[in-house]
């Protein structure tokens, strides 16, 4: 009995049940033109947004590796500084270190002949002064009203004789000297001094040969003219001894 009380109830309160549908109005009769009926709406269907995008962390870069620069060897040309400043030492063998040794030994003995050539160029200008002041005196005694008392001649004898040793000495040293070194020839002191010197021995000889040919002429009318040469002779002498000495001072 309460099922169908139920049934009822639900059965009275529906829609369709409780009111009527009312009937459409019939539509007006169109007179004049009629015009093209507009289409019906149709449903705009809005499609469902898409979901946001999670933001992803971005991908790690990786650097690249600088490229090594590459060195480019220039090549010079082959005839382009290709030389040595300096030749190189060679090896050396038993005849050049036999030369060397007899190079060093004659280097030795030239110096010591040089020295001692030295010591009798400095003597031989100290005795050349003294035997040209007696020659001059000599003269003077003899040929120039000097009384002619021979007080000077047997001292200018011994001081011509010591010059002409000393001169000797000094000259035979020069010559063999050994001279091992391989020089260019140029015009150093050296050279002028060889030149004057050789000009003065042959002053030396003249004066030793005109000394004693004027000694051997006592009492000839010609004696006094060879002794004025044997003096003139004897002044050019001593001034190249002096001045050839003098090529090592200055």
């Amino acid at each position: 009995m309460r099922l169908l009380v139920l049934a009822t109830l639900i059965f009275a309160a529906t829609p369709v049940h409780a009111a009527k549908k009312k009937p459409k109005p019939k539509p007006a009769p169109v007179t004049g033109p009629v015009a093209p009926a507009s289409p019906a709406p149709q449903d705009v269907i809005v499609p469902p947004p898409l979901p946001a995008a999670k933001p992803t962390a971005p991908a790690p870069t990786i650097a690249p590796k600088p490229a090594e620069p590459k060195v480019i060897k220039a090549s010079a040309p082959k005839d382009a500084f290709d030389f040595d400043l300096l030749d190189k030492p060679k090896e050396k063998t038993a005849a050049d270190i036999q030369k060397a040794d007899a190079t060093e030994r004659a280097g030795k003995l030239r110096r010591t002949m040089l020295l001692v050539h030295q010591a009798l160029g400095f003597t031989l200008m100290g005795v050349s002064t003294v035997n040209f002041v007696l020659g001059v005196l000599n003269y003077y005694d003899k040929f120039s009203g000097g009384g002619f008392t021979n007080n000077y001649e047997t001292a200018h004898l011994v001081s011509s004789m010591v010059t002409t040793g000393v001169f000797a000495g000094a000259g035979v040293l020069a010559l063999f000297t050994p001279d091992p070194y391989d020089k260019p020839g140029r015009w150093d002191s050296a050279r002028w001094h060889r030149i004057i010197m050789a000009t003065a021995t042959a002053g030396m000889v003249a004066q030793i040969v005109l000394g004693f040919v004027s000694a051997a002429r006592l009492g000839s009318l010609d004696q006094r003219d060879l002794a004025r040469t044997h003096l003139i002779i004897g002044t050019a002498t001593y001034a190249l001894t002096v001045a050839g000495g003098l090529t090592y001072l200055f």
